[in-house]
């Protein structure tokens, strides 16, 4: 609980290595309405109660198949992906809640993203965007042109 009596919202980390994990978990408890806990401590026999709010991932190492585990575990939960292209990594930008943030995410960052993806929302970062040929800020006409602001 936390101290408004609100649930604390659970978030699984999945990484490869114990220092990334761990880092990402001091991020994460930085936001007291967050229990982040690793993935590699949680007995994914569960029932539907115990599914996270939101699972964190770095992609910046590792094995996919390690993360295809805990991600088939807990089918239809948020995913916030750190380092990872939406255009080759994950769900991509299909309309399910996902956050796609760089490896250099800081606390309020990586917090916000985790609140958003578990909300339902899509996270695109702006470095990410641009770097992957996303508009963030342009509307396209139908006829695929650039739409200025007005």
């Amino acid at each position: 609980m936390t101290d408004a009596g609100r649930m604390r919202q659970r978030v699984l980390v999945v990484a490869a290595y114990p220092a990334l994990r761990a880092g990402l978990l001091v991020l994460l408890a930085n936001d007291n309405s967050l229990d982040a806990i690793a993935a590699n401590g949680v007995d994914l026999g569960h029932d539907a109660a115990e599914f996270p709010a939101a699972i964190v991932v770095d992609y910046s190492g590792g094995e996919p198949g390690a993360i295809t585990a805990v991600t088939d575990a807990f089918p239809g939960v948020p995913m916030v992906m750190i380092g990872a292209d939406p255009a080759t990594d994950g769900p991509g930008l299909s309309g399910a809640p996902v956050a796609y943030l760089p490896g250099d995410v800081d606390a309020p960052a990586l917090a916000a993203a985790v609140h958003a993806a578990a909300a339902g929302l899509i996270v695109l970062d702006p470095t990410i965007a641009g770097a992957t040929g996303v508009h963030t800020h342009a509307a396209v006409s139908a006829d695929g042109e650039l739409l200025t602001t007005r």
